[in-house]
């Protein structure tokens, strides 16, 4: 019961608690420490740093840690990490690393043991390639969210990505994304966000061939361009063969009319971007959403654009 409701509290409030009843404590500090926002130049984590290196109870409570460090001088503010012990870890966010120190960082066994890495700003990525090397290597890996441009990629491993969150910045064939859904196993891949600069004719087979060895496992699957002028739909020819797709979520420009009778049985949630303008003729649209309604399927969610009009339609289907 306790748990439940220090989740609902702020962190000051959580820290308030630990202060007010003994009984309170254990769970408390728990909640308390259970996330670490780490900044190496705020001056207020300088005494959770002293915390965290000197109290290996406290340090044990860590299982979500995000990182900011803009700063190699600070490096000796991350020592205490690689106190942590292996699989303590459930995710890793790097929100800003000199490349010097995510060399050393990422071979800590507490970071290389880690299921989750969120890559918020990549530049040491892009400044030292082989860091992005590291990171996959790491056995455990099986979730991976990053944004990136097109950049050299030396990687013969096998990975057991279960969730993959990819954003390429490039011109043409980006050799980074092919080379890292290569390295997927087959039917290990669940949910797939993906992020392109565009989608031309020409890339639609590509990426479908790529994709096509984790169809059978996808449950959830996301493509979104940033040049949606030059994207071409390419979801029509995909859902057809992801017979376990429970969540579509569809860029401008990468859908059609078509999609709606193609939609599996058992998809729960479907968004549909969108402009200022409707993707496709109104009536249309209403038609296929009653149909949605009056058919056996599982769904519960269904979001197109943010426009107005579409409001109705939006809890029509909730």
């Amino acid at each position: 019961m306790l748990l439940e409701i220090f989740q609902y509290l702020s962190q000051d409030e959580v820290a308030v608690c630990c202060l007010l009843c003994h009984a309170w404590l254990p769970t408390a500090r728990a909640v308390l420490y259970r996330r670490i926002h780490f900044s190496t130049v705020n001056p207020r984590d300088r005494s959770l740093e002293l915390t965290l290196r000197t109290s290996a109870i406290i340090r044990g409570l860590v299982r979500h840690l995000v990182v900011s460090h803009p700063d190699s001088s600070h490096d000796h503010l991350l020592e205490w990490v690689a106190l942590l012990p292996e699989h303590i870890l459930l995710s890793v966010i790097f929100e800003r690393m000199p490349p010097s120190t995510s060399s050393s960082l990422l071979r800590y066994r507490a970071i290389r043991s880690v299921p989750q890495v969120t890559i918020s700003r990549s530049d040491f990525l892009q400044d030292e390639p082989s860091n992005l090397t590291t990171i996959l290597s790491f056995p455990y890996l099986e979730g991976l969210s990053v944004l990136l441009k097109s950049m050299p990629l030396q990687f013969d491993g096998t990975l057991r990505l279960r969730r993959l969150s990819l954003g390429v910045v490039a011109e043409g064939h980006p050799q980074l994304l092919a080379a890292i859904l290569q390295a997927i196993e087959p039917h290990c891949l669940q949910k797939l966000d993906l992020l392109l600069s565009f989608l031309k004719a020409d890339d639609v087979p590509w990426l479908t061939d790529l994709l096509r060895p984790h169809f059978p496992t996808l449950k959830h699957l996301a493509i979104r361009t940033l040049d949606h002028t030059r994207t071409e739909a390419i979801m029509e020819g995909l859902i057809e063969s992801t017979p376990q797709l429970e969540t579509l979520a569809c860029g401008r420009n990468t859908y059609t009319s078509k999609l709606f009778p193609l939609l599996p049985p058992q998809l729960r949630s479907l968004t549909l971007d969108s402009g200022d303008n409707e993707p496709f003729p109104r009536e249309e649209l209403e038609r296929a959403v009653t149909r949605l309604r009056r058919s056996q399927r599982a769904l519960t969610s269904l979001t197109i654009g943010r426009h107005p009009s579409y409001l109705r339609q939006r809890r029509a289907c909730v």
